[in-house]
Order: structure tokens, then C-alpha cells, then sequence
């Protein structure tokens, strides 16, 4: 069987090139009228929005770090910032490893301009719990950044540990911090301590 082969004509080859030479160029000027129309669309001075998404309330323990030597005390203050809102109170659960650090006391913290009555401070294995509320419940109590309680710590033994806080975003278990005119928990950021023993 005899297979024809004639080599591709000149004209063949010619047409070719043309074709892809033309599609080529049709790419290209839909790349460039696309460039065009994103810059007409976009002016030069467009500075993007960056959105920050700040907490409507925290709890935090200070001071952020502790360096003590075993057998030392020390006090961790919460403090809580609700942002200027009205509230009602707040239930802080603290939580620490209990072969670094004994808790010896827990107090309430109030001053003139913000009320906060201590209705329990208790320690339970590994945790530390306070509630607290504000002395006017009709009312609230506007709060930014207020200490409302100290935790005095013992440092039993040499290493690094922390204290932080139980916090379950968005429900109203762990720690809280109630809001007057809604009654839910506006609690979104918390920040615990490092502790270093010697």
C-alpha cells in the first residue's frame, strides 16, 4: 500500500503563520483593553479600606508578664474594657497550672467612679473564679478599661507557666462580661499572664 506524502505547499505554510499571527494579535488587544478598562475604573489616588475589627469588650490580666523566684507572691489584676458600654458585670474564669502556682487571696477592686461589688472569689483545682456586678443594676455601669479584682499567687516551683482565662467566643459560658442594655455577653478578646519562676 502506497501512502501518498506531498511535502506542505509554501501557500500551506503561509496560511499558517497568518492564522496564528492574527489570533495573536486579537489576544493581545483584549489583554491591553482590559488593562485599560481596570485602570479607568480604579483612579490613581484609590487607597484601599483596610477594616479592623475592634473588640467590644476584653478581659485581661496584668501585668502581661511575672518574673519571681519560687516561693514568692505576686498580684495578677483583671481588668476589663468595655469600651465606654453600660454593664451589668462580669464572670472571670482564670485558669493556671496548679503544680507552678497556689492562689492565696482574691479581692474585689472598686474606686469612686466605677462600682463593681465582688459576689464570689473562689479557687477550684486549676481555676479561679470571680464574679462581679455593678453596684447600680438599674442603671449599669460604664466601663473602660477598670480593674475589678486582684489574685494573689504563690510561685511553688521553677519554670515558665501562664495564666489565662476560659473564653468561649460568643456563648455565655466561661468568662463573660454582660451588657446592660441587651443582656448578652459582649466578651471578644482576653489576654493572661507569663509567668517565669526562678
Amino acid at each position: 500500500m502506497k501512502i501518498n506524502q506531498t511535502p506542505p505547499s509554501s501557500r500551506n505554510l503561509l496560511a499558517a503563520a497568518a492564522i496564528g499571527s492574527i489570533a495573536f494579535i486579537i489576544g493581545y488587544l483584549i489583554y491591553l483593553g482590559t488593562i485599560m478598562i481596570q485602570q479607568r475604573l480604579v483612579p490613581r489616588d484609590f487607597v484601599p479600606v483596610v477594616t479592623v475589627s475592634v473588640p467590644r469588650a476584653s478581659m485581661a490580666a496584668m501585668p502581661a508578664m511575672v518574673n519571681v523566684q519560687a516561693g514568692d507572691t505576686f498580684d495578677v489584676n483583671v481588668v476589663l474594657d468595655a469600651r465606654e458600654t453600660l454593664i451589668h458585670g462580669a464572670d472571670i474564669i482564670m485558669i493556671f497550672d496548679n503544680a507552678f502556682l497556689k492562689v492565696e487571696k482574691i479581692v474585689g477592686v472598686t474606686d469612686e467612679n466605677r462600682h463593681f461589688l465582688l459576689l464570689r472569689g473562689l479557687t477550684e483545682d486549676n481555676r479561679v473564679i470571680v464574679s462581679v456586678m455593678s453596684a447600680d443594676q438599674a442603671e449599669g455601669t460604664r466601663t473602660d478599661a477598670a480593674p475589678v479584682a486582684t489574685v494573689t499567687f504563690t510561685a511553688l516551683a521553677a519554670g515558665s507557666t501562664s495564666i489565662g482565662f476560659e473564653h468561649y467566643p460568643g456563648t455565655t459560658t466561661g468568662s463573660t462580661i454582660i451588657a446592660a442594655s441587651t443582656s448578652d455577653n459582649i466578651l471578644d478578646k482576653v489576654g493572661g499572664v507569663t509567668v517565669e519562676i526562678e
